[in-house]
């Protein structure tokens, strides 16, 4: 089963393998940077699309609470 849903201002692509279409999504959004947010349960999947999407991600996994300051002078 795969599906994409597109509802600005996101987008979901279900599909076997779609991590990988991750940089081309990125480029077709105009995206120079990006910013990769997860819960610690999920941080290995945050790793997988970080490691595609680079060089553009701007921060991701080494955040902490109240860190939003050091993510805004990011962006």
């Amino acid at each position: 089963m795969s599906f994409v849903c597109q509802s600005l201002p996101g987008k979901v692509i279900f599909a076997n393998g779609a991590i990988t279409q991750a940089r081309t999504e990125a480029a077709a959004l105009g995206m120079q940077r990006v910013l990769v947010l997860s819960t610690l349960s999920k941080r290995v999947l945050a790793e997988r699309v970080a490691a595609v999407i680079l060089p553009h991600v701007v921060a991701y996994n080494r955040l902490q609470a109240g860190d939003l300051d050091q993510v805004a002078e990011l962006a």
